[in-house]
């Protein structure tokens, strides 16, 4: 008697926990995600992306490597702001979202600032960014829809 009780519990103990419709109980992830820097993200976008337990926009890994990497504050600070821009396009791509004009001059910014300041820099971060074949392609995507992008002729200012 006392098994059949105890299987009775455990049986009512299992139903209620399945019941109650949480995501990681039924091994479903929801469509979209709201991220509080790059906005909506798809379940794709949001692989690309990555751990970002800042929310900031960048891959812990890569704001790790950039703390590594560069000593200077102002150069960190350029470094993430790089680094945020290149998540944007790596998503932008991954939608297939041409940049606009603005958007253009704007990675070319950054990219530039952050080379005046730690030559060839920019590029370690890139590398940094896009170390699997998805990110590489999404930024690929992104930048073959920009087509040419021109450094800008005004200087860097740093926050």
């Amino acid at each position: 008697m006392k098994i059949k009780h105890i299987l009775l519990l455990a049986a009512a103990l299992l139903t209620g926990c399945a019941a109650t419709g949480d995501d990681y109980i039924k091994g479903s992830r929801p469509s979209q995600t709201a991220h509080p820097t790059l906005g909506t993200l798809s379940t794709v976008e949001s692989d690309l992306l990555g751990p970002d337990s800042d929310g900031n926009g960048v891959r812990d890994e890569v704001d790790a490597g950039i703390r590594a990497r560069f000593a200077a504050a102002g150069t960190q600070s350029a470094a993430a702001r790089f680094a945020q821009s290149l998540s944007k396009a790596m998503i932008a791509g991954q939608r297939g979202q041409a940049p606009s004009a603005e958007q253009k001059m704007q990675f070319s910014a950054y990219a530039a600032c952050l080379d005046s300041l730690a030559p060839g820099a920019s590029q370690e971060v890139r590398t940094l960014t896009t170390r699997t074949s998805a990110r590489a392609a999404a930024l690929e995507r992104w930048t073959t829809l920009a087509g040419s992008l021109s450094a800008p002729a005004e200087p860097c200012s740093v926050k």
